[in-house]
């Protein structure tokens, strides 16, 4: 009788080990070395890492070359949109409108971002005023705000804009221009993927990108168009305002703007990589913002879900052990009580 009683008490002990065990594997799960807790990815999310950057210039009021009436409101337009629809922070957006837009303060914000754009970070340009070509249209300026009419030097070069762009560590930066700018910037223009699907997207943010987009080529651009925007800023900011895709691309951009513009202006816009400014053959990509905090809440709901699982087994896990202690309490006590019998006789 003895020694039946003692098989079961230690079958039970086992029992209570082997559940205490499951319960801290559970509490506590063996990770592999050197490798991070798996994160289950969100349908169609592309990772979007690093912050955004912009540098927005909008010159309405000159010195000395002719006026603008547009400008401004297409600069202050485009910063507005970013900010509010496409996650840009307002402490990480530079506006330079009219007096500000000077040559100095221009160059200081490309040394700017530079020095801060991180190399996982994505950078936007934007700029809005005068543009001069040289008569060959081999070299192209951006007249800042204190730029002297028929005095190139007082002027920004096309070629001194694309070192800036080539010295930035920012794995993207997208350059939109509404001036004339030289044709020898861009690069020849590349193949796309055929495809436009998650992996398209990857891969074009996977790769570092230099991309350009002009209002128009040598010719000429309008100043003035539709509800106090260039006709160019018009159609750039209602596609910016009015998408509902959660990515955007230059090349994308361009394919909605380019034909509308030239339709309703004597101007050609271009949209290419640029030439020696370091390009890889990536694209920056606009993230909408709700489609972003969309990502963001379907991960946390899954992670959420994930969590309550593990509560549930380590929940059931301890009920399981307080019933074999309860069952260790009972036989305990039947033991101690037969013993107790066989003692007395």
């Amino acid at each position: 009788m003895r020694f039946t009683l003692l098989v079961l008490t230690l079958w039970l002990l086992t029992q209570i080990s082997l559940s205490s065990s499951l319960l801290l594997a559970a509490e506590n799960p063996i990770r592999k070395r050197g490798a991070s807790p798996a994160v289950k990815s969100v349908p169609g999310e592309v990772q979007i890492q690093g912050e955004y950057w912009a540098l927005i210039v909008g010159i309405n009021e000159y010195q000395g070359p002719p006026k603008l009436k547009t400008a401004v409101a297409d600069a202050t337009g485009i910063r507005n949109v970013l900010v509010e629809r496409y996650g840009f922070k307002p402490d990480h957006v530079k506006l330079l409108l009219n007096a500000e837009a000077t040559r100095s303060r221009i160059e200081g914000a490309f040394i700017r971002l530079a020095r801060e754009a991180a190399p996982s970070d994505s950078v936007m340009i934007y700029y809005a005023g005068h543009g001069q070509n040289s008569e060959d249209n081999q070299l192209a300026w951006w007249v800042p705000y204190d730029g002297v009419l028929d005095e190139p030097g007082t002027w920004i070069l096309d070629a001194a804009i694309r070192n800036y762009l080539a010295a930035m560590r920012a794995r993207h930066v997208y350059i939109v221009a509404d001036s004339c700018f030289s044709g020898n910037l861009f690069a020849q223009t590349r193949a796309m993927l055929p495809a436009v699907t998650d992996k398209y997207y990857a891969k074009l943010y996977a790769k570092r990108s230099r991309w350009g987009l002009t209002s128009g080529s040598t010719e000429p651009v309008a100043d003035q168009g539709k509800d106090g925007h260039s006709v160019f800023a018009y159609h750039l900011l209602k596609l910016l305002k009015e998408n509902e895709a959660p990515y955007l691309v230059p090349s994308h951009i361009a394919d909605h703007v380019i034909p509308l513009v030239a339709r309703n202006a004597e101007q050609m816009p271009r949209s290419q990589p640029l030439q020696g400014a370091n390009d890889e053959g990536g694209q920056f990509i606009l993230q909408l913002a709700s489609a972003a905090r969309g990502f963001e809440d379907q991960s946390r709901k899954v992670e959420e879900q994930a969590r309550q699982q593990r509560d549930k087994a380590q929940d059931d896990l301890r009920k399981e052990l307080d019933r074999l202690a309860e069952d260790r309490r009972r036989l305990e006590i039947e033991a101690q009580e037969r013993l107790e019998k066989e003692r007395a006789h």
